[in-house]
């Protein structure tokens, strides 16, 4: 379904007047990034969406900037529980920022599964790997799953994972 940005802006606009949804799937709907922005300032006031999937959101990869706003929200939507990021084309940089924005949450966040499956993850970047290990070796880590499965990660990512999960007393599923 291409929902493009006009349909992306619309759920937006949903997102800020609906209390009742409580999952939304726009998997594969080419949103742009200005709806995304939209979509992730919507959620900032949300307090009913618990899982939110988009995966292969967009005709061009993820950008920093948009991971930024995801991390943002994060930090103050304790409500989402379930954030499906895969096929996005994120980098460690993404995945830093979503990292902060949990842990600027404070043990408030309810995000217990962050999937992030075939993008372009290597954990090879020193603030990204930094950023969680912080958010992984904390006691306040909401996360039981991260998948992280059909990245970049190779032999390195794959030993830099093992040291930040040795630690994590939460994680059940990675």
């Amino acid at each position: 379904n291409e929902v493009g940005d006009v349909g992306g802006f619309q759920v937006a606009e949903l997102l800020q007047k609906n209390s009742m949804l409580r999952v939304l799937h726009l998997n594969n709907c080419c949103l742009g990034t200005e709806s995304l922005v939209a979509i992730a300032t919507a959620l900032h006031t949300n307090k009913s969406l618990q899982i939110l999937a988009l995966s292969r959101p967009l005709c061009p990869p993820l950008s920093a900037e948009l991971a930024d706003h995801f991390g943002r929200m994060l930090s103050v939507n304790h409500m989402i529980s379930d954030l499906d990021l895969s096929k996005s084309g994120m980098v460690d940089r993404g995945l830093q920022l979503l990292a902060c924005g949990l842990l600027r949450a404070a043990g408030a966040s309810k995000l217990s599964a962050l999937r992030l499956a075939c993008n372009k993850l290597r954990l090879e970047d020193g603030e990204c790997i930094s950023a969680m290990r912080e958010l992984l070796g904390s006691p306040d880590c909401p996360l039981t799953v991260l998948d992280l499965g059909s990245n970049r990660l190779g032999n390195d990512g794959a030993a830099v994972l093992a040291e930040l999960i040795q630690g994590n007393s939460t994680l059940v599923e990675v």
